[in-house]
């Protein structure tokens, strides 16, 4: 691996690792970090020789690096999400009253639940 493909590689997965941190504090980064997403693999191809295949080794990179931002966005959601208005205290509810369902339904054979 040449000392340029390096580079493109260090640069594009920091990139990824970094721009999910500032999710919490701006929520709409988000959006960064899908444009990131879906232009790294145009970047790789363009710039370096890594192989980009399926069974290459970027793609379980990827994937993780996916992983990552989507966990940071559930955990800023979770905890920019305050249910201080009686809208998000109706919403958290019928969210435990979902999980109760879910549960009961996969404990008891009966179906209706499902519904």
């Amino acid at each position: 691996m040449a000392a340029d493909d390096r580079f493109v590689i260090t640069a594009i997965v920091l990139a990824r690792l970094a721009l999910p941190l500032l999710i919490p504090r701006i929520p709409l980064i988000i959006l960064g970090t899908l444009v990131l997403d879906a232009a790294d693999n145009s970047l790789l191809a363009h710039f370096s020789s890594v192989d980009l295949g399926p069974a290459g080794p970027y793609q379980s990179f990827d994937k993780a690096l996916d992983t990552y931002t989507l966990a940071v966005a559930h955990l800023a959601t979770m905890r920019n999400w305050i249910p201080a208005t009686p809208t998000g205290r109706a919403v958290a509810r019928a969210g435990r009253w979902r999980g109760r369902g879910v549960h009961f339904a996969l404990l008891l054979p009966v179906n209706f639940l499902l519904i």
